[in-house]
């Protein structure tokens, strides 16, 4: 920050203009990134957003181990891929889950367009 740069800790200074490149690109991925997070909330839900969104790290390690031929220590070996399981079994479940919420909607309006009912369908006064 300021304060480093005035007490000469740590100069700032602009980079390279031969970096100026990878600087815009990182950018234009942040901002797809972005995009389709919002994209993914409107479609989806916040809830399985936020998490399926650590599962960008996995998938970025298994295109670094394809493209450049990495160690997959770099992810905490059995115990990190054992969590990105997890999270991956999450994901299934939450989408396989009863619709819970779509029940107690159509008891609701069960109730509001037929007067008030019982559970044996009697109506009650």
């Amino acid at each position: 920050s300021c304060l480093f740069h005035w007490n000469g800790f740590e100069v700032f200074e602009l980079p390279p203009r031969s970096h100026l490149w990878l600087l815009l690109f990182n950018a234009l991925a942040e901002v797809a990134f972005d995009t389709s997070c919002a994209i993914a909330i409107y479609v989806t839900s916040p809830v399985m957003t936020s998490i399926t969104a650590p599962l960008t790290i996995p998938i970025s390690l298994v295109a670094e181990k394809v493209l450049y031929g990495t160690s997959s220590e770099a992810f905490g070996g059995v115990s990190g891929w054992s969590g990105a399981i997890i999270i991956l079994l999450g994901v299934v479940l939450m989408e396989t889950k009863p619709k819970l919420g779509l029940a107690r909607e159509n008891a609701a309006l069960l109730e509001t367009d037929m007067g008030h009912v019982d559970r044996n369908n009697q109506e009650l006064i």
